[in-house]
């Protein structure tokens, strides 16, 4: 005890519930002869499995530790309560066993997932490029918008790409985000737009609603639609300049 309690490796809450437990263990000590003959006596066990796991915590700020402090201060609590004999050892430890398999559990779950995670978001990146590729193919030539122009190498080629990888019936572009880039292209040429007027106030309406649905499938940040909103209606309007 008197070496574990000057490990500084170990925090000082660890420390302290081990000096809190020094009276439960000259006690356990003295009635049952065990403590020093046998190394998987309980109470040896959860000193060791105790500490043992604590030196995984190098702050009290990390991740976990307070949790892992909780739970060492319920047994404790217990123990020093109790009558601190070896079956008493037996069942804390094998509660905080059960705790701590579950703990692991959880964690092995949330790593999984964060790996897939980190996958999709690989894969769809390379799909966006291929994308990318070819958006910045159909606007060769045209006299785009470069808000445009970064607006469908950027996020749209993401919205498309998430679509794709998201249709696992074999459905081709259901939510026509792929559709709306020709008639995104079609709507920023002012010499276009302005031959057929009609055709722009029908289908922008429609644009918005599309490009709004596709920006929250890949959760773009919601304070910047409007803004791209603004300026390409800004944009649209030029094409009614001059016209009665």
């Amino acid at each position: 005890l008197e070496s574990l309690m000057q490990d500084r490796r170990l925090m000082p809450g660890v420390r302290n519930n081990l000096k809190t437990l020094e009276p439960v263990l000259l006690a356990l000590s003295q009635t049952d002869a065990r403590f020093f003959s046998e190394r998987k006596h309980p109470a040896r066990q959860f000193l060791d499995k105790i500490t043992s796991r604590s030196l995984a915590f190098t702050s009290e700020n990390e991740p976990g530790y307070g949790r892992f402090q909780k739970v060492f201060d319920n047994a404790v609590g217990v123990l020093v309560g109790g009558d601190g004999d070896a079956a008493t050892f037996a069942s804390i430890l094998r509660k905080l066993e059960e705790g701590w398999a579950i703990e692991e559990q959880e964690q092995r779950q949330r790593a999984e997932e964060a790996a897939r995670g980190l996958m999709r978001a690989e894969q769809r990146n390379l799909l966006a490029q291929r994308l990318t590729e070819d958006f910045t193919e159909r606007m060769q030539d045209k006299k785009i918008p470069e808000i445009v122009v970064n607006f469908l190498r950027g996020p749209w080629a993401q919205v498309v790409a998430e679509s794709q990888m998201s249709c696992t019936d074999g459905t081709v572009d259901a939510d026509g985000y792929m559709a709306l880039v020709d008639d995104l292209i079609w709507s920023v040429q002012l010499r276009l737009a302005r031959r057929n007027r009609a055709r722009l106030v029908e289908i922008v309406p429609s644009m918005l609603v599309t490009m709004r649905q596709g920006l929250n499938l890949i959760s773009y940040p919601p304070e910047r639609i409007p803004v791209f909103f603004d300026a390409l209606i800004t944009y649209h309007e030029k094409a009614f300049e001059g016209a009665r």
